[in-house]
């Protein structure tokens, strides 16, 4: 298995390089094994206690068990060629409807549609208002929860472990139930990111800097993601970051799953804080994303796509007691929506 394994990885990487070239001609993704030119000495994600980052350790499987460094193929290898593959089919079809259309305009004035889609069941992804070909991207964060035994990951009593696969700026957070405070566990794969100026200046022309003072390359804000296939040939790639956690019982109250449009605005503080008073996780999602979308519009004029989940985990009934609940940001909360109510000429929450 672990030939057949290293014989996927040796395709795909070779793929990547006669598709795209540029960045990727020199491609070594980190999660691949070293026969099959990835940098194999990274085999296994970041592992974090309390927030800490520990030794590596290997992937646990579903049953807590670790996995062995040889035979089957492990775990973050195979979320690592998943992200890859599925971004370079991605990409694959898109040019080839970029070709499509291309011919098609040069041989007819009559507007016509691609036939080649990508998935196969799915409708051309051509815009028949415009008659242009896609050319966004997308951002990406999953998070695997695996227990021991049959008791569910959200029971007060169960430890469990947590593996997060992540591109872009999507963020995936946690709240200890003992300090209510929270706990990152993606990293925000923008240009000014330290690791990720190191990936990519030697490959990109330049970056850039927008109207607030933010980095770009080629006037993308993620340096991660699927898609933007006119922007992959400078490094913009769709390998995900991996991070392992391992949980005590009630160690964490719930987990939240978020797009830039909430960070972007609130806190990482302000978001655990405004869970905490919610009766519900579901209502908890709504709260956030509404608080999200009505500050931005007052602060930015405008807000962008405000998504949010929560997830119940051990400590939910504890998520008032630690920190001194949700009280360390409540005062500014109150008055950045008063601020933010007056000047968008809309009544604040009560």
């Amino acid at each position: 298995m672990e030939e057949e394994a290293g014989e996927l990885q040796r395709h795909l990487i070779k793929q990547w390089g006669e598709t795209v070239g540029g960045y990727f001609r020199r491609f070594k993704p980190e999660y691949f094994l070293e026969e099959s030119g990835g940098q194999g000495e990274v085999l296994y994600p970041s592992t974090l206690r309390n927030g800490n980052k520990l030794v590596q350790e290997p992937v646990f499987s579903s049953m807590g068990e670790p996995m062995p460094r040889s035979g089957a193929p492990s775990l973050s290898s195979v979320l690592s060629y998943s992200f890859l593959r599925a971004d370079l089919d991605f990409i694959t079809a898109h040019s080839s409807l970029d070709e499509a259309h291309n011919e098609d305009s040069k041989s007819s004035t009559s507007t016509t549609s691609a036939t080649s889609t990508f998935p196969p069941e799915t409708p051309s992804t051509l815009d028949s208002s415009s008659s242009q070909p896609f050319i966004g991207g997308s951002t990406c964060s999953i998070a695997f929860i695996s227990t021991p035994s049959a008791i569910p990951f959200w029971h007060p009593t169960s430890p469990f472990t947590l593996l997060t696969t992540h591109v872009g700026d999507t963020r995936i957070l946690l709240c200890t139930t003992a300090t209510g405070l929270p706990i990152p566990l993606t990293a925000t794969h923008h240009p000014s990111a330290p690791a990720e100026s190191s990936r990519l200046r030697r490959y990109a022309a330049a970056f850039t800097t927008d109207s607030f003072g933010e980095e770009r390359l080629e006037g993308l804000a993620n340096t991660r993601a699927f898609g933007d296939r006119k922007s992959k040939r400078v490094g913009v790639s769709a390998e995900p970051q991996l991070t392992l956690l391992h949980a005590k019982p009630a160690e964490f109250a719930f987990m939240v799953l978020c797009t830039d449009g909430v960070t972007g605005v609130l806190s990482d503080q302000e978001i655990v804080d405004v869970v905490k008073e919610a009766k519900t996780p579901e209502q908890a999602s709504k709260d956030v994303a509404s608080l999200a979308v009505e500050i931005a519009g007052g602060e930015k004029g405008d807000s962008d796509n405000a998504t949010c989940l929560v997830v119940r985990m051990g400590g939910w009934e504890r998520r008032m007691e630690g920190g001194g609940g949700s009280m360390n940001t409540k005062e500014g909360r109150t008055l950045r929506l008063e601020r933010a109510s007056s000047v968008g000429g809309r009544a604040g929450r009560r």
